[in-house]
């Protein structure tokens, strides 16, 4: 085997402080530095074969980094990129380190290629910068070290070999574009799994962009790499394969991070592909027993990235469903099938309407029964919800209106610490508002509108509010419920 040589302490940094700012186009080579494009097999992968990879020159070395996206590339565990007398890499063995940055190094510039070609994205930070690969850590796993920005590459659990195949290092890299997107991360159960489901996307999008004949494309996360010696980590089609939740359910806000993020997965697949796929993917159940047509893979991908565009760090899955009903709208303002694929796909793994949901090609319904509740109740400093119930009786109309609405008025010196949900007479819970804490304004009076035209209007409906965070306390001063 090739004798691999390190650069300086500097690793990544002192390789990339003399590469040129993010841009398209192969720019000019600075002094000691040559840029070099990916145009002829130069690496030979573990996963992916025979391929062709963007390196780097300095000086009389070969350089395993990017020559125009800052900060990537790859090496060990020091964080120096691997360097050659020549521009030959890797030798296709599942435990030779350089062989795993071919992979790893592979994998991050076709994610890289896809962000560009397919969402028009030119960076992993939304700013121009990527970020490196270190592999050869003497522990089991694979993860996106978000403090020090880098992905670190350890063993699979039978230390047979380095878990760098395409999905995986998509999926890391999934999570820091998840933290770079508006909104950032939060510590609740829910949020981490919808960013557990993200990369699971971003993953799946760059093998799918890909296209290797040696790793083609699919909806199981790390089948390559097999992590655990159990195969896929995950199954988008069918999260339950695994034993992680298909659908949405109020105990998704318990759920550890990992297996929250299977009702994400499963509405994805369902947008991508459908129930019953006719390209050799798998058939994909449903939770209300209904058949889906998918849009493409690109296409899926193509909304739940706008919708990423509008996060905050409260997201919930209700704030995703609104969110990618509004990138639908706004991506193809004259095409209500994409929306209504996403709301099929949102409702066939029972995430329900949201006050936020926008509506395309149809006029709501009105409402024609309403009640109110003047009751107070004080809201405790991050304390449990207090709660609210107004029955209804009596209303002439079978189901509850598309057009229905619920008005809010709560006393509160930090308004984007609240949580509100609405809660139907069957026990359905529908997200009203979610925390942001950039929200500083004091108090809630707000008119939320909400399709509740899948509910009975008759029964007891109930407010929900939560304060989430500390230092501030509140009063429910009363609402009204139009259905």
């Amino acid at each position: 085997m090739r004798r691999r040589m390190a650069l300086p302490a500097a690793g990544f940094a002192a390789v990339l402080s003399a590469a040129p700012a993010m841009a398209r186009e192969v720019p000019a080579p600075a002094p000691d530095s040559v840029v070099r494009a990916a145009s002829a097999v130069n690496g030979t992968g573990y996963y992916n074969g025979p391929v062709a990879l963007a390196t780097s020159v300095s000086g009389t070395s070969y350089v395993l980094t990017d020559p125009v996206r800052t900060g990537l590339g790859c090496g060990g565990v020091d964080g120096a990129a691997y360097t050659s007398v020549d521009d030959v890499w890797g030798n296709g063995e599942a435990k030779d380190l350089e062989t795993a940055c071919v992979d790893a190094l592979y994998a991050a510039q076709q994610q890289a290629e896809m962000l560009s070609s397919w969402l028009g994205r030119t960076s992993i930070d939304g700013n121009g910068n990527f970020f490196p690969i270190r592999v050869g850590f003497d522990e089991t796993g694979i993860g996106w070290y978000g403090m020090a920005r880098y992905v670190r590459v350890g063993n699979t659990t039978d230390e047979e070999r380095y878990p760098t195949s395409t999905d995986l290092i998509g999926h890391e890299f999934g999570h820091a574009i998840f933290a770079y997107t508006p909104g950032g991360t939060s510590a609740t159960n829910e949020h981490q799994g919808l960013g557990e489901g993200t990369a699971d996307i971003f993953g799946t999008l760059t093998e799918a962009y890909a296209d290797n004949p040696l790793d083609p494309p699919d909806y199981t996360i790390g089948e390559e790499s097999d992590l655990k010696g159990t195969g896929p980590l995950r199954y988008m089609y069918d999260p339950t394969i695994v034993g992680h939740p298909g659908c949405y359910s109020s105990t998704i806000a318990t759920t550890p991070e990992h297996q929250a993020a299977g009702p994400l997965d499963h509405w994805f697949y369902l947008m991508a592909e459908g129930t019953n796929p006719t390209n050799g993917q798998p058939v994909s159940p449903t939770c209300d027993g209904s058949t889906l047509t998918g849009i493409g893979i690109r296409a899926a991908g193509e909304i739940y990235y706008h919708a990423l565009l509008s996060k905050t760090s409260g997201w919930r899955y209700g704030s995703v469903r609104s969110a990618t009903l509004a990138a639908a709208k706004d991506l193809y303002p004259e095409d209500c099938g994409r929306y209504d694929a996403v709301k099929a796909g949102w409702n066939a793994v029972s995430v329900p309407a949201q006050s936020a949901d926008p509506t395309c090609g149809t006029v709501p319904t009105p409402p024609t029964c309403s009640a109110s509740s003047t009751t107070g109740a004080s809201i405790p400093d991050a304390g449990a919800a207090v709660t609210s119930a107004i029955t209804i009786s009596g209303c002439s109309a079978t189901t509850a209106a598309s057009g229905s609405s619920v008005e809010v008025h709560i006393t509160h010196p930090w308004r984007g610490q609240l949580e509100i949900d609405l809660i139907a007479p069957d026990g359905t819970v529908f997200g009203l508002k979610d925390t942001d804490t950039s929200d500083s304004a004091d108090d809630v009076d707000v008119t939320f509108p909400i399709d509740l035209s899948t509910e009975g209007a008759n029964g007891t409906w109930t407010l929900s509010v939560a304060d989430r965070y500390t230092n501030n306390t509140g009063t429910l001063d009363g609402w009204t419920i139009r259905v």
